[in-house]
């Protein structure tokens, strides 16, 4: 996810309410690639819970979870967040 700027969230043309959305998908069994320094695994709960809380720390603004679906034979999952 690339990182969004403060001062670009709060001089956005967004209302009040706006929304975020990602994807996310789930490393196979059988990659060889490892990411030391992380668990190894994360669930799409986690992310989307990491977001909101990277957002309410990083930029002051509220944010919450709005809808985590799986997709992509439960590979992947759609993740919606609501900032206001």
């Amino acid at each position: 996810m690339r990182p969004i700027h403060h001062s670009a969230l709060h001089a956005s043309a967004f209302g009040e309410r706006s929304g975020l959305l990602g994807l996310f998908y789930r490393r196979a069994d059988d990659d060889p690639e490892t990411v030391e320094a992380l668990p190894e695994r994360y669930t799409a709960g986690e992310i989307a819970e990491k977001v909101v809380h990277d957002i309410e720390h990083w930029y002051e603004i509220d944010a919450s979870v709005c809808r985590i679906a799986d997709c992509i034979h439960r590979q992947g999952a759609v993740i919606s967040w609501i900032v206001e």
